[in-house]
C-alpha cells in the first residue's frame, strides 16, 4: 500500500503526515507500505502509529495544499508513526529519503 497524504517530517524513528480523513487510514494496520521519494523509495515498511489528530486550523499551509486537492471540504488529520523492523536495505533506503528531505527543506 502506498503511504496517504503528505510526509510532513521524517526521521530515523518515524515520520509524520497530513491526509484526508476519507482516505480511511486503517487505526491498527498490519500493512506494509511504500514510501515515495524523488530519487528513492523504501517498500515493505511497517507503521505503527502514535498519534492522530484533526487539524482544525484552516490556515494551516499544509491544510490549504490538501484541502485543495479535493472539491470538497474534508477533514485533514496529522498523524505520527514509528518505524517496525527495518531491514539494512531498507536503512539506507530511509538514509537517502531522510537527506532528500532534509535538503528540499533547506
Amino acid at each position: 500500500m502506498v503511504l496517504p497524504g503528505l510526509i510532513v517530517d521524517i526521521s530515523e524513528g518515524g515520520l509524520a503526515f497530513f491526509y484526508h480523513e476519507e482516505d480511511h487510514w486503517p487505526q491498527d494496520s498490519a500493512e506494509l507500505f511504500t514510501l515515495f521519494g524523488e530519487r528513492c523509495n523504501v517498500e515493505k515498511v511497517s507503521l505503527i502509529p502514535t498519534y492522530d489528530a484533526e487539524v482544525t486550523d484552516t490556515n494551516h499551509p499544509i491544510y490549504k495544499i490538501l484541502a485543495d486537492q479535493k472539491g470538497d471540504p474534508s477533514k485533514i488529520r496529522r498523524r505520527g508513526v514509528r518505524f517496525g523492523t527495518l531491514s539494512k536495505e531498507q536503512e539506507a533506503g530511509l538514509e537517502t529519503l531522510i537527506r532528500e528531505y532534509h535538503s528540499t527543506r533547506s
